[in-house]
């Protein structure tokens, strides 16, 4: 198996995070955040620039949640999952497309 299957297969849901951070003693929102980062496969998958994508997840979350008022645990994990997945689908993030782009340009 690989090594970014077997890390998909681990990976816990927003429920299961926020049923995990609510039962800690830490507060739930920054136990969600601890958690996502915990199973953050960043590494794994070559994302332009090289930045975190949980990271730029959590930050988009909280300046949404800033602006708009304050979500409750569920939703602020599902905004993450949300986040996360816009990020990772998002075609301008992946390095293919940067590289088909430059060599397009160079013709």
């Amino acid at each position: 198996m690989k090594q970014n299957e077997k890390a998909l297969r681990n990976r816990l849901t927003a429920e299961e995070i926020v049923q995990q951070a609510e039962a800690g003693n830490r507060s739930v929102k920054a136990s969600i955040n601890k958690l996502y980062r915990e199973q953050d496969e960043s590494h794994l998958w070559p994302i332009s620039g090289g930045f975190n994508a949980t990271e730029r997840a959590i930050r988009r979350v909280r300046e949404v949640e800033r602006v708009n008022g304050g979500m409750s645990p569920l939703e602020y994990a599902y905004a993450i999952e949300g986040e996360l997945s816009e990020i990772v689908n998002n075609d301008k993030n992946w390095y293919s497309n940067k590289i088909e782009f430059h060599e397009m340009k160079n013709l």
